[in-house]
């Protein structure tokens, strides 16, 4: 309880805790009522009708704490639907005690801003955002004739390398490839030797032909030594 100005201020949590004393005592209050009703019924019915006066009298305060205990309940309701109300005023305070700390931190989250600052704001971003799509655009697109090709002009150039293939191999044929040569000349090694061996090789075919060589000389076909007699027959 404080005080304002003269004025007594009550605490919603000191008027819950006075309320809940009345509340037990008047409860207490009912238990007594009842205990002494049933006392005076069961005085009553022991009387009966050999001391009618005195089972009457019993009657009448029995009527009469009747009345008092109707007049408790009561009390005790009045008392319990005070507490109710004190109690949820009490919540609702700090309900609404708990929204204002919550609202001011939500202020205080949100900066100040306003709703058409928030907009304003992602207006903002996606400008830029559609500024940097637009950057990353022009930098990946690829630069004028940096791709583009004549396929004539590359086909003519495929047709000139593979010519150039082409001769180069025909100039690296051998001439044992191209068949036997005749201006191949013979080892002037032992001539005389050489011409007689041939002779009677050309007029035997069976025979055999034994003709020395230089060391260096290559051994030749069959084929190159019939020419060779042919020629040296002319």
């Amino acid at each position: 309880m404080e005080r304002n100005f003269g004025k007594t201020i009550q605490k919603p949590d000191e008027a819950i805790q006075r309320l809940r004393g009345m509340e037990k005592l008047l409860e207490k209050k009912i238990e007594m009522i009842e205990v002494k009703i049933a006392a005076e019924i069961k005085e009553a019915k022991k009387l009966g009708i050999k001391n009618k006066n005195r089972a009457m009298k019993c009657l009448v305060r029995k009527k009469s704490l009747e009345k008092q205990l109707e007049i408790t309940y009561n009390q005790l309701a009045n008392i319990e639907s005070q507490l109710v109300a004190l109690e949820s005023a009490e919540m609702n305070g700090a309900i609404l005690e708990n929204l204002k700390y919550g609202g001011k931190a939500l202020k205080n989250a949100n900066n100040g801003m306003t709703l058409e600052e928030v907009d304003d704001m992602m207006d903002d971003i996606q400008d830029a955002k559609d500024v940097a799509d637009e950057i990353n655009e022009a930098i990946s697109r690829p630069l004028a004739n940096s791709y583009d090709y004549d396929e004539d002009n590359l086909l003519a150039e495929l047709e000139e390398l593979e010519q150039e293939e082409l001769d180069s191999r025909m100039l690296d044929v051998s001439p044992a490839s191209m068949g036997p040569s005749l201006e191949s000349p013979i080892s002037p090694f032992d001539t005389q030797t050489q011409l007689r061996q041939l002779e009677n090789w050309s007029s035997n075919a069976d025979s055999s032909l034994d003709v020395p060589v230089s060391p260096t000389d290559t051994v030749r076909t069959q084929a190159q030594m019939r020419e060779l007699v042919d020629w040296m027959g002319q």
